[in-house]
């Protein structure tokens, strides 16, 4: 992980109510780190692939991706794709709606290299 995704996921865990955060770099790679004990790593990897394959079908039905929000019972998927491949994707607690801080990480990671 370079420098300033390192950066920006430490930001990520700063703000309340964020779970877990995904990351898939240029490369295809996976970084993800929870900051709940209910969500592990791997299983937060998996759920990346699937949201890698769900953001692929719209890309390829020409359907926007560059912001994606998923509301489920126990959680909120907020997530955002670059043209170049890049992905990230925060969990945050069911009651989080897009708050200022969530969409400033979600706008900053357009821009780091990863």
């Amino acid at each position: 992980m370079n420098t300033s995704l390192h950066i920006w996921m430490q930001r990520v865990s700063a703000v309340p109510g964020v779970q877990a955060c995904v990351v898939r770099g240029t490369d295809k790679s996976l970084v993800a780190q929870s900051y709940d004990g209910t969500l592990p790593i791997p299983r937060l990897q998996n759920a990346m692939r699937d949201v890698i394959d769900v953001v692929h079908a719209l890309w390829e039905s020409r359907i926007g991706t560059d912001r994606l929000r998923w509301t489920f019972e126990k959680g909120r998927i907020h997530c955002t794709a670059r043209v170049d491949g890049a992905m990230a994707a925060l969990l945050v607690v069911p009651e989080m709606e897009l708050s200022p801080e969530i969409d400033g990480l979600l706008s900053d990671f357009k821009h780091l290299q990863c």
